[in-house]
């Protein structure tokens, strides 16, 4: 769990010892997105092409991240199983193409937006894992715009948001989040 965790925290507050396999559906390509991570020292499989049907296989990989762009899996079911197998994490990154994952995975209703973001991160919560030790309220990310999730699921967590929604939200069993990228 731990090591899924990082993966939300190295993306915005610092950097991660404990180096991740990556399945990247890139969606539109943002290299912000992969050469952050991989300057990070985790290894990235930047995948445009896969729909990740019932054959594909997920054990090489640590994380599933979606970003912007990015389609659902033709077999959505089968993503869900590995994730609450605790076989995979899933991180989403903007991720407006792939709604209906999310929303199988008991993030919220699909609902992704853009919110200006005045360059801050509003932390509500600073008791788990992602944002232990950081201060309450706002934090400077260096960011004009973050994504925005305004409906989170029943069984989720916002740890901390933007000026009008929800942006770093976890799931309370599940190896998912989503980030304010």
């Amino acid at each position: 769990m731990r090591k899924f965790l990082a993966i939300v925290l190295l993306t915005t507050f610092s950097l991660n010892a404990n180096a991740l396999s990556i399945l990247l559906n890139g969606g539109n390509s943002e290299r912000e997105v992969i050469d952050r991570l991989i300057g990070l020292g985790h290894t990235v499989t930047e995948s445009n092409a896969v729909w990740w049907g019932s054959d594909w296989d997920y054990s090489p990989y640590d994380v599933v991240a979606f970003q912007y762009g990015a389609s659902n899996p033709t077999d959505i079911d089968r993503l869900v199983s590995k994730v609450e197998a605790g076989e995979v994490g899933v991180v989403f990154f903007r991720a407006w193409g792939a709604g209906a994952t999310a929303t199988a995975l008991g993030m919220g209703d699909g609902t992704f937006n853009w919110q200006y973001a005045y360059n801050n991160l509003d932390i509500y919560d600073n008791s788990h894992y992602i944002t232990q030790g950081m201060n309450l309220g706002m934090n400077d990310l260096g960011y004009t715009y973050m994504s925005s999730i305004p409906n989170p699921g029943a069984n989720t967590t916002v740890l901390a948001g933007g000026t009008d929604a929800a942006a770093l939200v976890v799931h309370n069993s599940l190896r998912v989040a989503i980030n304010p990228f």
